[in-house]
């Protein structure tokens, strides 16, 4: 969630380790000094700190968590980019970003996706002189790790519950469901690993594996797909009208249709139901068309159904009439709601 400079700053000053009203001080403190002074006293195995200044103490505190949350944005940003490029393939359809947008503007304005766990701040210093005031912002690293790691192994327990199954299930289709599955958990996963990241680096040695897992899961199910070749079995179209609407939305889908052959048998079963209506002096020929879908798997199970029935279509000519009538209307059903209802169903 983005939040601005000024709300985390209002947010965390409680947190303080400075009182809230306590009174800057005016002598220089042992962090106000040349070179790495500050890094002596907050050293980098520990401290994630930076010093802020300005022309009030507010602005001293505000400069130093902009630059902190600057910091920390522009290494996750860094290391999302690899990871969103991978994950894309996957997530194409909106359901998960990895992506992480980080605007920067003057320290009061500047935006952080992210939550600055465990933010302090050191007592503020004025120079007199200068008139200008000093603080130190910093982020205990140790105490906020303490915070990150049951947020990161809740989002870890997520992935693999998901993840598991797709590795469990035999059928492709529905096993790329599954990692479909994976790879949002996954992503959540992943935001929560490169916030801790940014604030200590060695926790990646801890989830190296688990990572590596996660951004595999595009090629595992575009291998699994290529893989999983539908060959289409039509009885009872009416000039290749059903066919051609089911092989083209199967194939939006993301699966290859074949007429030869496959690793599934897409089958489509079309009845009209003809009746014939009228008199001696009134003819009219009724169809009421309905189309059963069934995708079968070579085990023989059927990991996807869909049926769609029409209202009466009425010709005055033939039942041939009535079909040239009929079946373009259940071709449009069948595009426009069974992309939907296989996701709903099989998750792709």
């Amino acid at each position: 969630m983005k939040k601005s400079l000024v709300s985390l700053f209002c947010a965390f000053l409680l947190l303080s380790a400075v009182p809230l009203f306590a009174k800057p001080t005016t002598t220089p403190p042992s962090w106000f000094g040349p070179g790495n002074t500050l890094y002596s006293i907050f050293p980098r195995s520990d401290y994630m700190a930076f010093r802020g200044e300005g022309n009030t103490e507010d602005a001293a505190k505000a400069d130093g968590v902009s630059k902190l949350a600057n910091n920390i944005s522009a290494t996750i940003s860094d290391r999302k980019a690899t990871e969103t490029r991978t994950m894309e393939s996957i997530t194409s359809s909106g359901d998960v970003s990895v992506s992480e947008n980080t605007t920067t503007s003057s320290a009061t304005a500047v935006e952080s996706n992210v939550d600055l766990v465990g933010l302090e701040y050191s007592e503020v210093y004025l120079d007199k002189k200068a008139k200008r005031y000093y603080c130190v912002v910093y982020i205990d690293i140790p105490n906020a790790m303490r915070r990150y790691k049951p947020q990161i192994e809740d989002a870890k327990h997520v992935f693999y519950s998901s993840y598991n199954k797709a590795l469990a299930e035999n059928d492709d289709i529905l096993s790329c469901s599954y990692y479909k599955s994976a790879a949002v958990a996954g992503s959540k996963f992943l935001e929560k690993l490169s916030d801790a990241y940014a604030i200590n680096p060695d926790i990646e040695k801890e989830y190296r594996e688990d990572r590596e897992k996660i951004l595999a899961i595009p090629s595992v199910v575009q291998q699994k797909l290529q893989n999983s070749t539908l060959h289409l079995v039509v009885t009872g179209d009416y000039g290749n009208i059903i066919s051609t609407a089911v092989g083209d939305t199967f194939t939006k889908i993301g699966l290859t249709v074949d007429r030869n052959g496959g690793a599934y048998t897409l089958k489509v079963t079309i009845s009209d139901n003809g009746v014939q209506q009228g008199d001696s002096d009134y003819t009219a020929y009724a169809i009421f068309p309905s189309v059963v879908v069934n995708l079968i798997n070579q085990a023989g199970r059927t990991v996807y159904s869909y049926e769609v029935k029409m209202e009466k279509t009425v010709s005055l000519d033939s039942f041939d009439g009535a079909r040239r009538k009929g079946f373009p209307k259940m071709a449009k059903e069948i595009k426009e709601n069974l992309p939907g209802d296989f996701k709903s169903k099989v998750g792709l």
